[in-house]
């Protein structure tokens, strides 16, 4: 079982101590990025309350994480697409690899044909 850190943060001048099994650094990042976040609300807006900039913060943020879970959606279908891709190359690379090999062999058995009705020949003419 993964051990808590407790962190002490401050968010809009408020202290909290999160018990978390993320890394210190990590919350405290968090939690500059939030506060500067609501720093600027309040300053573009200071008419808003706190907790309505808290809920449009949190709204941005979901709203990022919604984005970026599509996107990342996306990119795994395309990935999943690309790797199709690549078996069905693999599969003309292989089916190609057989029939270069099958045409060698039958180069091969022609050429030794074709040697043996010159042999024929030459005795023919002798």
């Amino acid at each position: 079982m993964q051990e808590n850190n407790k962190v002490r943060i401050q968010v809009a001048g408020a202290s909290y101590t999160i018990s978390t099994p993320e890394e210190k650094e990590y919350v405290e990042g968090l939690a500059q990025r939030l506060d500067k976040q609501l720093a600027a609300l309040l300053e573009n807006s200071p008419a808003l309350s706190i907790n309505d900039a808290l809920i449009l913060c949190s709204l941005q943020f979901l709203d990022n994480e919604q984005k970026a879970n599509r996107s990342a959606d996306r990119m795994r279908q395309q990935f999943s697409g690309y790797m199709d891709e690549i078996k069905q190359i693999q599969d003309n690379a292989d089916s190609v690899k057989k029939e270069n090999e099958q045409l060698r062999r039958e180069i091969l058995q022609l050429r030794v044909e074709m040697q043996h009705l010159k042999n024929a020949s030459a005795k023919a003419e002798k």
